[in-house]
């Protein structure tokens, strides 16, 4: 979990997001994590902040990342059958109020 804290912290540091939430994570047999991944909500062109985190921060760890722009989050959330519904529903907040 200290390697998905510390790309959350690189993330705020670059992007100042809204919010990061774990959505996913897998573990190997040892039980250790062996990927994971992150929804970001951040102000911009999604497919801009997602190529500036895959640019510009690294992590020992295989990762994804989502984005949503706060606009879209906001729409997409409150339905109960898309991505981001789910996302919000059983997501594990790292950084951001929920709600």
């Amino acid at each position: 979990m200290d390697e998905i804290k510390m790309l959350c912290d690189r993330i705020v540091g670059l992007i100042q997001p809204e919010a990061v939430i774990l959505f996913s994570q897998k573990a190997g047999l040892d039980g250790k994590i062996s990927s994971f991944k992150l929804c970001v909500v951040a102000n911009g062109n999604p497919a801009e902040v997602e190529g500036k985190i895959y640019l510009s921060v690294d992590c020992p760890l295989p990762f994804d990342v989502l984005v949503y722009s706060p606009e879209d989050w906001e729409r997409l959330r409150a339905d109960d059958v898309s991505f981001a519904g789910r996302i919000y529903r059983t997501g594990r907040w790292l950084y951001g109020a929920q709600g």
